[in-house]
């Protein structure tokens, strides 16, 4: 008893979330979603259907258009080149007045009328010559039997006379008659011949233009016929599409309906169980009734695991679902085929069309070659001597740029030397006498530089004379270059303009009166500017040599060093001779007020290059 209740727990437990097995909700989800598939498939089918219908609208006007413009040809074909059949009718009046208003074909009709006509004529002529060449002939022949019989007869010689004088008047008239007429008809043979010839000309002309327009007949009916044909074609390709939709539609509609029956006996199956089951829980009395009805579930279990079983193999099977996309990666690939045929042939015409293009073009340049190459060779020739000449211009600049270096090397060297000694000047000296007489000294020296100058040197019209490097420069002589001092004396003259600049700005400050303090007084604070003075002469050394001998003559390759110079005049002013004049004064002054200051305290910072 214990172990068919198990075995009855174990039937009726949940199914985990983990389980593999098949269940009724997941065939139903199934099941919605094929009904899904298929009303996609449906709405698919139904897009598909205007689109095809549109396509073959379409198609249609395009035939529409093309039978239309086909007549039109027709039209044209059978009228023919009306103005070229008039004016070769204007020639003959009667051809003309004839065949006005009539078709080529009533022309042609007509004109081979008239040439009947005319042929007909031209007989006649031809048999009346004949008549008169006959009585011609008669007539001599009486002329000869009268002749004849004249002699044979006798009589009065003067009626003879004159009997023969108005028969041979009679034959003449008669002759000049004949021949009247036979020029007159050999003048109409001619012109009915000439006539016949422009005729036969003309129906030759009408025979190609009629064989020509059959031929574009032929052709305009070919592809009229294939045009229908294709649209015939598309035609039954729709309905056997359209048919084969209607029957996958009726089949899966059918297979709906057999999933949904069988759906509804699932459910009909699960109901009988749990009744069963439940009126097993509620009325079973006794051992027997219960394995009895074990037996009859049991039974009832197989039946439905094979009808699962049915299920499984049915959905697993291959559904409409699985066969749809097939058909429809089939269709497209044969629209993309046909697309791709399309434009192959599209770019086959292209193809042609550039070969021949360059057919032609090819032979355009094989025939103007010629000329291209002779222009080709001289604008050759004339920019290879174009290069030559900027060589040598360049050889030449490139010369005259190592000159250069070479004298503004010679420059700052010169003007180096220049400030070595324009810093001899020493600001730190004891007494106010030494430092005038010093800077005196300097003042008479600046001074007498140019006194043994020759004005001749400061030519600077010969550059070999000024780009001249100097050998003397090196020596341990320190004698300063004539160019270097004409070049130094506009230096100064700079010099002057920024120091007169500075004097004014010093004056500016010793006009608001500032009291020094007495005590603990050291030279190295007694004023900022004799400081500033100090560090400005140790830098100016060596910057502004290199700053103005690149402003005077040109840049010089040391960039860096450029940019320090232009940091260093920008940022600070250069004093004047005066002011350290005025600067020296004011020492000695402080000296004399304070004696007990220490040599300590009067020392000042000199720069590494003093």
């Amino acid at each position: 008893m214990m172990n068919t209740t198990n075995g009855d727990q174990k039937l009726q437990r949940p199914l985990k979330k983990n389980d593999t097995r098949w269940t009724d909700k997941d065939k139903v989800k199934q099941l919605k979603g094929i009904a899904e598939l298929h009303e996609r498939t449906l709405k698919w089918m139904k897009v598909k259907k205007g689109a095809q219908v549109e396509k073959y609208k379409k198609e249609g006007r395009e035939l529409d258009k093309k039978t239309e413009k086909i007549r039109r040809m027709l039209k044209d074909i059978s009228q023919g080149d009306s103005a070229q059949i008039r004016e070769i009718l204007k020639r003959d009046k009667e051809a003309w007045l004839i065949c006005k208003d009539q078709t080529p074909d009533g022309v042609i009709e007509c004109l081979d009328h008239l040439i009947f006509l005319q042929r007909r004529e031209l007989d006649r002529l031809k048999f009346e010559v004949e008549l008169n060449n006959k009585k011609l002939f008669d007539a001599k022949l009486q002329e000869e039997m009268m002749n004849e019989a004249e002699k044979e007869k006798i009589g009065p010689a003067k009626f003879r006379v004159q009997e023969l004088a108005a028969e041979i008047e009679h034959v003449k008239t008669q002759t000049k008659a004949a021949n009247l007429v036979e020029k007159t008809y050999d003048r109409l043979k001619r012109i009915l011949k000439k006539e016949s010839l422009n005729i036969d000309e003309i129906l030759d002309g009408l025979k190609v233009d009629m064989l020509v327009q059959a031929e574009c007949i032929l052709k305009a009916m070919e592809m009229g016929q294939t045009a229908v044909e294709d649209k015939a074609n598309f035609i039954l390709e729709y309905k056997k599409e359209m048919k084969l939709a209607k029957e996958e539609k009726e089949k899966h509609m059918q297979e709906i309906k057999r999933f949904k029956q069988m759906i509804t006996r699932v459910k009909q199956i699960n109901s009988s169980l749990a009744r069963a089951e439940s009126f097993v829980k509620i009325n079973y009395q006794s051992n027997e009734e219960k394995q009895k009805f074990i037996k009859d579930l049991q039974e009832k279990v197989k039946k439905r695991k094979e009808q699962f079983k049915i299920l499984m193999y049915v959905t697993t099977s291959n559904a409409p679902h699985e066969v749809f996309p097939r058909i429809e990666a089939v269709m497209k690939e044969r629209f993309r085929l046909l697309r791709q045929l399309e434009i192959n042939k599209m770019v086959r015409d292209t193809e042609v069309t550039r070969k021949n293009y360059m057919d032609y073009t090819l032979e355009t340049i094989q025939e103007n070659d010629i000329l291209q190459t002779r222009e080709y060779q001289i604008k050759k020739k004339e920019l290879e001597d174009r290069i030559d000449k900027y060589r040598r211009e360049v050889e030449q600049y490139k010369k005259k740029m190592a000159v250069a270096g070479r004298y503004v090397l010679q420059l700052r060297k010169n003007i180096y030397h220049f400030n070595r000694l324009f810093a001899d000047v020493k600001i730190g000296n004891p007494g106010p006498t030494n430092l005038v007489a010093t800077m005196r000294g300097e003042e008479d020296e600046d001074d007498d530089i140019f006194d043994d100058c020759d004005p001749k040197e400061f030519d600077d019209d010969d550059p070999e004379r000024v780009f001249a490097p100097d050998s003397d420069s090196s020596s341990d002589n320190h004698e300063i270059d004539m160019n270097a001092a004409h070049i130094i004396d506009i230096i100064t003259i700079k010099l002057n303009i920024i120091l007169n600049e500075m004097k004014e700005e010093m004056i500016k400050r010793e006009q608001k009166n500032i009291q020094l303090p007495d005590e603990d007084f050291t030279f190295e604070t007694s004023s900022a500017s004799e400081s500033e003075v100090e560090d400005l002469k140790g830098e100016e050394d060596y910057m502004q040599a290199g700053y103005y001998v690149g402003e005077l003559g040109g840049d010089t390759d040391e960039e860096e060093e450029l940019e320090r110079e232009e940091e260093f005049i920008y940022r600070k002013k250069l004093p004047t001779r005066l002011d350290l004049k005025i600067i020296s004064q004011r020492i000695v002054d402080v000296r004399e007020a304070h004696p007990t200051l220490t040599a300590e305290k009067a020392q000042i910072k000199k720069h590494i290059c003093y």
